[in-house]
């Protein structure tokens, strides 16, 4: 997954990092851009999650949405995965 659009917020690849072997993307508003959280590797609990920015408010749809693409990140980790 490299890019993916929501009716509230779209969800972006970051470029990969040296030495990472797991992508990062970037959440943002639809309606003016702004960052609203990352999804990304969690080490602890070996599976990508969502860490929101703080003050962030969040639907009931939107979680639906933001767990779409949580699941749509790992899809994509596991089609590089030789």
């Amino acid at each position: 997954m490299n890019e993916r659009s929501y009716r509230w917020f779209h969800v972006r690849a970051l470029p990969p990092r040296r030495g990472r072997k797991t992508r990062v993307y970037e959440v943002r508003a639809a309606s003016d851009g702004a960052l609203l959280g990352t999804i990304s590797w969690y080490a602890p609990w070996r599976q990508f999650a969502f860490a929101p920015q703080p003050n962030a408010v969040w639907s009931r749809d939107c979680l639906t949405d933001v767990a779409d693409a949580v699941a749509a990140a790992h899809v994509a980790h596991r089609k590089q995965e030789p």
